[in-house]
């Protein structure tokens, strides 16, 4: 992950999750808008540091990854960033079984829609 994440974004570090959105995404069905990657370790990681089950995290961040394929785009600040991590919460939150084990509350973003402070 840490050679993807350098070679896409310059990055020189493992991060969560990575997206890659087709390039003719507009001219093709829409299941296939791109691809989602995630990093196992990283996930496990911050699932312990933010109290969740690594189940949860794996489902936050594939929801992240697919809401950049969307084009939601946290890295621009502000309300977009806000908008996506609301979204992606809710999205999160409902994939979640009532009654299922969880170990804590949604888990906090950083301030002023920056990437949070593990990536």
């Amino acid at each position: 992950m840490e050679a993807l994440n350098t070679r896409y974004r310059g990055k020189q570090r493992p991060t969560d999750v990575l997206s890659f959105a087709r390039a003719d995404a507009g001219r093709v069905p829409f299941p296939e808008i791109g691809d989602v990657v995630v990093c196992w370790p990283v996930i496990v990681a911050q699932a312990k540091t933010h109290g969740v089950t690594t189940s949860e995290e794996l489902s936050r961040m594939a929801v992240h990854g697919v809401l950049h394929l969307f084009g939601y785009d946290h890295e621009r600040g502000g309300a977009e960033a806000q908008r996506m991590f609301r979204l992606q919460e809710r999205i999160v939150q409902s994939l979640v079984t009532p009654g299922s084990p969880r170990s804590g509350p949604p888990r906090p973003r950083a301030a002023k829609g920056t990437r949070s402070p593990e990536r």
